[in-house]
């Protein structure tokens, strides 16, 4: 569980440096799954900008351990350069894959105000859980064309 909260956070923390447009997250440390890999990538361009995150305050917010997957909620109060600050939670579903920890979904779909619109936007109908979204190619191909995914 510590490690699992420990590399979501980790993950969290990187998708909001990439908010800055100059940098770039290795997020193949986390996910292994090309379509989730792909979607991800796409999301922190669409999402970047240039304004730099000072400070990010985490906590957990929820945890379920399930037979196959862990859950996890984390909630975060972002401290911006000009002063002021967001609060927002991510959602994460992480497996064991072979001997490695990885995450399998995430995503934050609390609403447009948050710093990571792009979720809310587009995953609505297709929340965080497990068996992930990831699993259904009918799915991914519904959600890759509508974001504008080749």
């Amino acid at each position: 569980m510590d490690k699992a909260t420990e590399m979501c956070e980790s993950l969290m923390r990187d998708s909001y440096a990439a908010k800055k447009k100059s940098v770039s997250v290795d997020l193949t440390r986390y996910i292994i799954d090309p379509n989730l890999l792909k979607y991800s990538e796409f999301k922190l361009k669409q999402e970047a900008y240039n304004q730099i995150i000072t400070h990010v305050d985490v906590s957990i917010a929820k945890e379920e351990v399930h037979d196959t997957c862990l859950y996890l909620k984390l909630a975060a109060r972002v401290y911006n350069d000009i002063g002021g600050h967001d609060g927002e939670t991510m959602e994460f579903v992480v497996k064991n894959v072979n001997g490695r920890l990885v995450v399998t979904d995430w995503g934050a779909l609390g609403g447009p105000g948050g710093k990571s619109f792009f979720d809310f936007m587009h995953r609505r109908q297709w929340p965080v859980t497990n068996p992930t979204i990831w699993e259904d190619p009918a799915k991914v191909k519904a959600l890759f064309a509508e974001v504008g995914i080749q």
